[in-house]
This record gives structure tokens, sequence and C-alpha cells, in this order.
């Protein structure tokens, strides 16, 4: 014979159980949250800088080409490009006072510069 009582009392500890599995799944998930956003954060924000900055290599220099004359065709130029990030620097004006000192940047490159970050907006670069 069936128990209506019984059954309920069973189904309720079931159900109780089940919430208290859903629960623990919960916790140990908004745990592993916190781990990673509030414990962790110092690893996890020094790997994003790290991916920010791309390494390229340098291609070696394919020498010097000359015709059977001896006369020099193809010379190997140096190429340099400068690169800012404007949510990355706080006073830009500064910055390019202390690039002037390091590199020989002309007023026509400056004003260059000026026109090319107005067009272009955040990301700006300067050859």
């Amino acid at each position: 014979m069936k128990n209506p009582h019984a059954e309920a009392e069973k189904f309720r500890r079931r159900a109780a159980e089940g919430f208290l599995g859903i629960a623990l799944a919960l916790c140990g998930l908004a745990f592993g949250y916190f781990r990673l956003q509030v414990m962790q954060h110092q690893e996890y924000s020094t790997r994003s800088e790290a991916n920010r900055i791309k390494a390229r290599p340098i291609v070696p220099a394919r020498g010097l080409i000359y015709d059977r004359n001896g006369k020099l065709l193809a010379d190997n130029v140096p190429a340099f490009r400068l690169e800012i990030t404007s949510d990355k620097v706080d006073d830009l004006n500064a910055t390019l006072a202390a690039l002037g000192q390091l590199v020989a940047i002309t007023p026509d490159e400056l004003t260059q510069f000026k026109a090319t970050r107005r067009q272009s907006g955040a990301f700006f670069r300067s050859c």
C-alpha cells in the first residue's frame, strides 16, 4: 500500500538535497570567480600586459646589390617606427619633448604627427 505522507517526506528530502547540491556548486563557482578576480588579479594583470606587447623578429640585412660596373643599386637603410597609445600617455607634449631629446624630431614631423593623431583617434603612429 502507498503511504502519501512518507512519499511526500521522501520528495521533500530529495528536493532539499538537490537544492543543497546546487547551492554548493554555485558557492564553488563563486569562490572560483573570486579567486581569479581578486586573489590572482596581479598575475593575470601582468599576463594581460605582456600580451599587449608583441615581439617582432628583425629581418637580417640582405646585403648590398651592385651592378656589373660596381655601382651601388640597392642599399640597406634602417627604418624605425614609433607607436604611441594615447590612453597610456598622461601628457603627450611632455612625452614628445622627452622623445625629442632621444631621437631627432623635426617640427615638420611633429606637425605631421599631430595631424595624423587627430585623424586616427586612440591608436596613432609616427614613421
